[in-house]
């Protein structure tokens, strides 16, 4: 099995939730061998840190060549469809999270198989719940549409948003992955100028982060009310 590691994101940054998903599939592949030691499957691990390079998509081709019988871990979206459009899957399945729209055709990818939502069904999901739990009706939407990831959630938060009768999506500040502190302040304060019941992140871990330091730095960060209600809320589409 080849799996596609996202250990790291492109800027270096360690990245949790892709590390625990490689030492699951490590772990699970043990209690296989352990209870199926007559058919032993073996990981071969491509740390890709959220990025691919023509070596990396030659070495998983070399790979599925020599008999690599599925390609696991394709967890950022850009990754999954570089690998799926570049490599020669000569038949084997191709599984993980990517949560990249494009990748819901089966005509185009049939191969493979997403063990998560998509973004534009996680995207329905979570206006709904703005909708009937939060009551929001003006929506500031902050986003890198440079970026698979950023760009598959604001693509489905705007189509999910446009089915709801009364709600809108009244400020969307495009930024791009790595955007300086200063960039970020200006998107957050030209975003509240426009008075939303709430704001939507759709971008990357490490750029999510940057996003929310630059709430606080500009007086826009949440404070806790009533019952623990925060306000102004922000929600994230990242994990």
């Amino acid at each position: 099995l080849v799996y596609i590691s996202s250990t790291r994101y492109p800027n270096g940054q360690p990245c949790s939730w892709g590390t625990d998903a490689l030492l699951a599939t490590r772990l699970a592949i043990n209690l296989h061998n352990l209870a199926r030691p007559e058919a032993p499957l073996s990981l071969l691990v491509f740390e890709a840190a959220g990025t691919t390079t023509p070596p990396l998509l030659r070495r998983v081709t070399a790979s599925l060549r020599g008999g690599a019988a599925a390609v696991l871990g394709l967890a950022w979206s850009n990754v999954a469809q570089d690998v799926l459009d570049h490599c020669d899957l000569r038949g084997a399945a191709a599984l993980g999270v990517s949560s990249a729209a494009a990748l819901d055709d089966p005509a185009t990818y049939p191969s493979f198989f997403r063990t998560g939502y998509s973004d534009l069904r996680a995207a329905s999901v979570l206006v709904d719940n703005v909708a009937q739990t939060l009551g929001w009706n003006r929506i500031a939407l902050v986003g890198t549409p440079d970026n698979a990831f950023g760009r598959s959630g604001i693509q489905g938060i705007n189509a999910s948003v446009g089915r709801k009768e009364g709600m809108e999506i009244v400020a969307f500040e495009p930024f791009a992955v790595g955007a300086s502190d200063a960039d970020l302040r200006a998107a957050v304060n030209r975003a509240a100028k426009n008075r939303p019941d709430g704001y939507i992140i759709s971008a990357p871990g490490p750029d999510t982060r940057a996003v929310l330091r630059a709430a606080a730095a500009t007086g826009h960060a949440p404070v806790v009310r009533g019952r623990g209600i925060a306000a102004p809320m922000w929600l994230a589409t990242e994990k």
